[in-house]
């Protein structure tokens, strides 16, 4: 029984390591020969989504979820083969996923819904996080970086 469990265990970190490919959309069908999205099986809040086009192109995610998204555009030179990360995104949501394909001069060519991907829930072990001060005025604008004390 315990290696039954081991199995199957196995199986479903390897499938969501290897993501599920999903149906080019009609209006992406001349450009796009491939999509998939994955999920990473250490992160419940980051994933991949991977398009492989027939020319090299440039691309653009539009990642929207119901109280939060952002735009994702490359910024590397021209491909076939993009894999872009989903990253900054909140547990437990559902993000829609759109893709623009742009000629390698950067102008948009077609934009299509490649499906969707869903986060996790954050774990139940997380500490919990507590600010005891905060001074906006000397913060630079940007990423904020900060100590935790468990307690």
């Amino acid at each position: 029984m315990r290696s039954l469990v081991l199995v199957v265990v196995g199986a479903v970190l390897l499938l969501a390591a290897f993501g599920t490919r999903v149906a080019v959309p009609a209006e992406l069908a001349d450009l796009v020969a491939d999509v998939e999205i994955s999920a990473d099986p250490h992160n419940a809040l980051r994933g991949t989504l991977t398009v492989t086009t027939r020319a090299p192109t440039r691309l653009a995610v539009d990642i929207s979820g119901e109280d939060h998204g952002l735009v994702v555009a490359e910024r590397r030179p021209p491909a076939t083969t993009h894999e872009i990360p989903l990253l900054q995104l909140l547990p437990n949501t559902t993000y829609d996923l759109r893709v623009t394909v742009a000629r390698p001069d950067g102008a948009p060519v077609a934009t299509g819904s490649v499906g969707s991907f869903t986060t996790g829930g954050l774990p139940d072990d997380l500490p919990p996080v507590t600010v005891d001060a905060a001074h906006p005025d000397r913060m630079t604008p940007g990423l904020t970086l900060f100590n935790s004390v468990y307690r």
